[in-house]
């Protein structure tokens, strides 16, 4: 949360995010809700209990992702709106704010995952 404060998140919802599945292994995860310079925005947070090696976003210019680890393909997914990935060993990251995204890395020890 203050992490995203400091992003001048004004965080107004706090609940589980749908993607606690998403990497083919349960995570702890929570979708933060909030506004950002007047427009809404979302962050989504995986924590990882068993960490991730290489983990790895491709991202098509039709909003397509597709995560790598280890070079193995393990999900799928897409947006109608650009997505912004964090990532460590132990968390993965989306944010529909780039600010976010960053202000996450600063806090976390996050960095922008490769393709």
């Amino acid at each position: 949360m203050t992490a995203l404060a400091k992003a001048g998140f004004d965080v107004d919802l706090v609940g589980v995010s749908k993607f606690e599945d998403f990497l083919g292994q349960h995570a702890r995860a929570r979708v933060f809700g909030a506004t950002v310079g007047g427009s809404p925005a979302r962050v989504d947070i995986l924590f990882l209990d068993d960490p991730i090696d290489d983990l790895r976003v491709c991202v098509t210019p039709a909003l397509d992702f597709d995560v790598f680890a280890s070079g193995r393909h393990i999900a799928r997914g897409g947006s109608s709106a650009e997505i912004f990935f964090a990532v460590s060993q132990r968390v993965f990251a989306l944010a529909s704010d780039r600010r976010a995204r960053d202000a996450l890395e600063d806090a976390f020890g996050l960095w922008e995952p490769r393709c």
